[in-house]
């Protein structure tokens, strides 16, 4: 570690007149990093100070450079106070992509001018992703992410540089960092600092009033900035960074004075990993499947790997990486300790099996390790198969829409799958020119597990229902333009398309219509090209992979924007809401299908009473588990901020309001929605849980509710009113008409 300056009091004469130059931090080879690093020791600067990189700002050069290098070796997610219009937040996002560790990267503006000037100059250089903006005062944020235990590994402070923000800021930091973690502030060194007619440069006496001197260290200054670590425990500090070193491209940071690394000593109470840090359970072990959790309480967001075996036999090792909600909602660090293990062909030979899961290189099980079961014979090849993606012969679809024609109305580039990934997904276009979108949003159930989501939800029944009435419903709602659907030539969008539940029915009731079927997901739209090659009603239909927060489209290009269940899905859903109206001719139509609040509001309740009812001890810890997922996860989706880092795993991230969807009509320009029930039922509650209860069931070896709980859920059904019963919203249609411009 390299220590440019132990003494952080400034000298007053001398302030603002001499800015400490780079030096590195953390021990790499070399001057800089990369040649991105680089690229802020050589970029253009105003009047040779400032640096100038196309987004307005107030950095210099070594103040860019320590920024940067502090993003990239940071060990958690980083955290900013103060956007302004993206300059810092660049550098953050392109050292956090350098990095190759897609970390969180959270920004807090209160100028919302400012905070959407950010978004756009990072977009324009494909440095929004892992980054998530908040419209918030210091303060707010500060309370709202300690309320939610999120922790930061570097933390660059750019806001209000007048003293009591910055006081405020410093009192929360070792609340928001991890043991170890850095936070840099802006302006510490500034010409006005000791100017008492001054309040706007008060960072200096504001740091050293509020940072608790026996927790932070000071590392330096550079540039304006000042440098500072927090060490609640130098000791396990060095350790932890120490042993982070051995899969790491650079040797991490060591402090001499805690340890001599030349020497590799190490205390000798810590010299061997303490088994006791280590927790985990074997939730479920058949003769298909094994998995549980494990994790490192010492280290709480670092995977680690497990060792499976079959009596003394090693048949595999596993990493114990995946998200899981129960352990993020148990605050088991982030919640990515879960892991699953498919019994490989070579056990399945109709025999008892002794099945051990153990901390790699310990020797020690897992609570509920080891067990014997008894595995059915299965043909080796079958077993295979089952656990792979299963090929579909090519399609007899014939589509009208050509590359020619989809680029009359993009507003992108268009290119074939078939020539980016195989020809299997020819004539399935995309306007996405980085995939890295698609990793943020399509989750392995949509990847490899395509075929098996589209058996399990494929309803083309229930899709025929809905878009019947609906339609039926159009004929009847007083909106400015009718359309006689099967007859006219419409343009039609359709988001989310999937494997095409919703596409047959709008090309039976439209078929004269020009319908774009788009999904994020090109393995959905493969099965949507495949799995109904028969249908002879798709020459007016074409596929294109498509982000529904990035309608690429030109103005005015459709009649009809549809979506089913894809809004509750995307963390922006009002920029999707926004780009509708862009894209929709004048008395457009935005439709879309989507879960809502009061239904589910209830059934939360109703869930709560009966895992509090003395009796709930006689129901099977696995759905004791689910219903108390289903509890935690609505009181989270509820509301508009999805800044937490479970959502980047939750694939619902939304119940809406109808009063959601009147302040965006209102906003962007659509008439009143019109907003219906699309389940009305005499008993919705007991319907909603028969619902979920097949699928909780299916989960848990057919374990299911017991009559009292049945009792309860029915009695919260009976204490409605018959119009309450029947327009409880589960789940809703939303029309919203695009306004003429004099309507």
């Amino acid at each position: 570690m390299d220590i440019t300056n132990p003494d952080l009091s400034l000298n007053e004469k001398e302030t603002g007149k001499y800015y400490p130059e780079y030096k590195k931090t953390y021990n790499f080879e070399g001057r800089y990093i990369n040649d991105n690093h680089e690229y802020y020791a050589e970029c253009p600067a105003i009047d040779g100070a400032l640096i100038d990189t196309g987004i307005k700002g107030w950095l210099r050069r070594a103040d860019a450079l320590k920024i940067y290098e502090m993003a990239y070796f940071s060990t958690g997610a980083v955290l900013e106070f103060g956007s302004y219009q993206g300059l810092s937040t660049s550098i953050l996002s392109q050292a956090n992509y350098d990095s190759g560790l897609k970390k969180e990267i959270h920004s807090i503006e209160i100028n919302n001018s400012f905070l959407e000037i950010s978004k756009q100059n990072l977009a324009m250089r494909g440095l929004e992703k892992n980054v998530f903006f908040h419209l918030s005062d210091s303060s707010d944020a500060v309370n709202e992410l300690t309320k939610y235990n999120k922790e930061f590994g570097f933390i660059f402070i750019d806001h209000s540089h007048e003293y009591q923000p910055v006081l405020d800021v410093c009192n929360s930091l070792p609340d928001l960092l991890i043991d170890g973690g850095f936070c840099l502030f802006h302006d510490y060194i500034h010409p006005d600092t000791f100017n008492l007619a001054i309040k706007d440069f008060k960072v200096y006496q504001a740091v050293n009033d509020g940072l608790d001197k026996k927790l932070f260290k000071f590392y330096g200054f550079f540039g304006c900035t000042a440098l500072f670590q927090l060490v609640r425990n130098p000791i396990l500090i060095a350790v932890k960074e120490r042993m982070s070193s051995k899969e790491s491209q650079y040797p991490a940071i060591l402090d001499k004075t805690v340890l001599n690394p030349e020497n590799g000593d190490l205390p000798f109470f810590i010299k061997k990993m303490d088994i006791h840090m280590f927790q985990g359970y074997v939730d479920r072990c058949n003769d298909e499947i094994i998995d549980g959790w494990a994790w490192n309480s010492e280290n709480p967001d670092m995977p680690i790997m497990l060792e499976i075996f079959d009596k003394d036999n090693l048949i595999s090792r596993v990493n114990a990486n995946k998200f899981r909600l129960d352990l993020y909602f148990a605050k088991l660090g982030n919640g990515e300790h879960g892991f699953s293990f498919a019994i490989p062909a070579s056990l399945m030979d109709d025999n008892d099996h002794t099945i051990s899961v153990k901390y790699e290189n310990s020797g020690q099980h897992l609570q509920g390790s080891p067990l014997i079961i008894h595995i059915k014979a299965r043909k080796p090849d079958a077993a295979d198969k089952q656990h792979k993606p299963i090929l579909i012969k090519p399609s007899s679809i014939s589509y009208h829409h050509s590359e020619g024609e989809l680029k009359e109305l993009t507003t992108k580039k268009i290119r074939d799958l078939g020539e980016l990934i195989d020809t299997r997904y020819s004539n399935i276009y995309t306007v996405i020119p980085d995939q890295d979108v698609v990793d943020l949003y399509v989750h392995d159930e949509f990847r490899s597990g395509a075929s098996e989501y589209d058996k399990k939800n494929s309803n083309p029944a229930y899709m025929v229902r809905l878009i019947t009435d609906l339609f039926k419903r159009l004929e009847r709602e007083p909106f400015n333009k009718k359309h006689d659907f099967c007859k006219e030539k419409l343009k039609i969008l359709d988001i989310g398309s999937g494997s095409g539940n919703s596409i047959f029915p709008l090309l039976e009731i439209c078929p004269f219509s020009r319908i774009i079927a788009s999904d994020l997901s090109p393995d959905m739209l493969f099965l949507l090209k495949n799995n109904r090659s028969d249908n002879p009603i798709c020459n007016n239909l074409s596929l294109l992979q498509l982000n529904a927060e990035d309608l690429a489209f030109k103005e005015n290009s459709f009649d009809i924007v549809f979506g089913f269940s894809v809004l509750h899905h995307l963390f922006f859903p009002e920029i999707t809401l926004e780009q509708c109206k862009k894209i929709l001719r004048n008395d457009g139509l935005a439709i879309f299908f989507e879960p809502f609040e009061p239904g589910h509001e209830i059934l939360r309740n109703i869930f709560e009473e009966i895992l509090s009812d003395s009796r709930s001890k006689s129901i099977s810890p696995q759905i004791v588990n689910l219903l108390n997922t289903h509890v935690q996860i609505f009181d989270i989706q509820k509301g508009t901020d999805k800044s937490l880092s479970c959502f980047k795993h939750i694939e619902d991230k939304w119940v809406f309001t109808e009063k959601y969807f009147e302040g965006i009509a209102a906003t962007y320009g659509f008439t009143k929605p019109v907003i219906y029930n699309i389940n009305p039922s005499e008993t919705p509650l007991e319907n909603k849980v028969k619902g979920l209860e097949r699928i909780l069931s299916g989960k848990a070896a057919d374990d299911s509710l017991p009559d009292w709980a049945w009792e309860k859920i029915r009695r919260f059904d009976s204490d409605l009113s018959e119009n309450e019963r029947w327009s409880l919203l589960f789940e809703g249609c939303i029309i919203m008409q695009k306004r003429t411009p004099n309507s």
